[in-house]
């Protein structure tokens, strides 16, 4: 009893005089207790939080993590969550009592934002003109874990002001993870703008990026996310490599140089090792690579990610039906049609499979046949087989084999 009271009267010193927001909880995820700090941050929930389970104050806790660390298989978990509009670095450490978990202590404190100088007037004009971004990580599917481990690492990135290089394939929520990082990160107030690389001379991204009225300019004290960086000519990868280590650039007056403020998110449908080898070959610059490859982020294909898969299949089938006014359903051999397919166009291509499949459909039940029959349409080049050309390839393959054994044996 006498070590129960003084364990009980640590936490409560802990609890008060602690600058950083603390959260005590059971070893079911629970609140039992939390500080003042923490209820400041919390705003209205604090005071409700007694007594309610972590993830349903914390919408952004991962409650995959939350469960390893009380069940012992974590030793830690921490990331950047936000809170009430307010970003706040967390961390969760399991209480341990010889062997046993007893619950875990959750200690969170504020992220200072910093605010480019001149900050004010112009970002709101550029907001205003659509230079914004509208993704969020809670907006992302991620029932699987290696999209969570994605998403993971991107609340981490998103408070460093350092390049991020999105490495993932055509149609991967490349694009959306760049606008989340922007919208969580320390120059979120600031504009967000989106440029290709690709298809463009070295001359016209020289103008489009670097130019007097170039994206540098636009996203001064924001954030630009350029794609396919890998097109870069050599020249511009040198003055992208200036911008990004030295917040510098040059205008048409070389002899004026100018100060810029702009966190780069830079994508590829590459690979990190097809990056490397580029770099090797002298398409892309050492200093650049090195560069970007500080703080990678890989987004899985949905071939890595059957549970997001299925729930893709099911909310875009609902979402479509809805726009529509539609009332169908698929049968059990339509959705293992859907998730047999390899989807090589990602989450485009099946966002845009699913509302031409439904706003087309002539029967309120959809099975399999239709499935395929739009899959070959659509892209006959990849559309999955069905069972009866399986068995006539297979034939098809025996009657070749046959034919080279038979004039073998001629030969001979």
């Amino acid at each position: 009893m006498g070590a129960e009271k003084r364990s009980n009267a640590q936490i409560e010193t802990l609890l008060d005089y602690s600058f950083n927001g603390v959260v005590n909880l059971d070893r079911e995820g629970r609140i039992t207790a939390i500080n003042p700090v923490m209820k400041d941050i919390l705003g209205a929930k604090g005071e409700a939080a007694a007594g309610r389970e972590l993830t349903a104050v914390f919408g952004d806790m991962d409650g995959d993590k939350l469960a390893r660390v009380l069940a012992g298989r974590e030793e830690s978990y921490s990331s950047f969550m936000q809170v009430g509009g307010t970003g706040i670095f967390a961390i969760l450490a399991p209480v341990r009592v010889g062997e046993d978990i007893e619950g875990a202590i959750l200690t969170c404190h504020k992220v200072k934002r910093q605010r480019p100088a001149g900050a004010g007037e112009q970002e709101n004009q550029q907001k205003f003109q659509g230079l914004i971004a509208r993704g969020s990580f809670a907006g992302l599917m991620q029932q699987s874990r290696a999209m969570q481990e994605s998403v993971h690492l991107a609340r981490l990135y998103s408070q460093s002001q350092q390049p991020v290089l999105i490495l993932g394939e055509t149609g991967t929520e490349r694009r959306m993870l760049a606008e989340s990082i922007h919208n969580t990160g320390l120059c979120n107030e600031g504009a967000f703008f989106a440029l290709s690389c690709s298809g463009l001379s070295g001359e016209d991204q020289q103008d489009m990026i670097f130019g007097d009225k170039g994206a540098v300019f636009l996203a001064n004290g924001g954030s630009l996310y350029l794609e396919d960086v890998e097109q870069l000519s050599l020249k511009n990868q040198y003055s992208l490599y200036q911008l990004i280590r030295y917040k510098t650039g040059n205008s048409r007056d070389f002899a004026k140089t100018m100060r810029f403020n702009i966190r780069l998110l830079a994508a590829s449908t590459l690979r990190a090792e097809e990056l490397g080898e580029l770099m090797r070959t002298g398409s892309f610059r050492s200093d650049l690579f090195y560069l970007l490859m500080s703080l990678v982020l890989r987004v899985p294909s949905l071939r890595e990610r059957p549970e997001d898969l299925a729930r893709l299949i099911e909310d875009k089938v609902k979402e479509s039906c809805e726009q529509y006014s539609r009332y169908h359903i698929l049968t059990k051999g339509a959705l293992d049609c859907l998730k047999e397919y390899s989807w090589p166009g990602n989450y485009l291509q099946l966002e845009g499979f699913i509302r031409r499949l439904i706003l087309t459909a002539e029967k309120r039940s959809i099975d399999e046949i239709a499935v395929r029959k739009l899959l070959g349409l659509l892209y006959p080049e990849t559309a999955v087989p069905g069972k009866r050309s399986v068995i006539a390839a297979a034939s098809r393959g025996q009657e070749v084999l046959r034919e080279v054994l038979i004039s073998g044996r001629s030969r001979r």
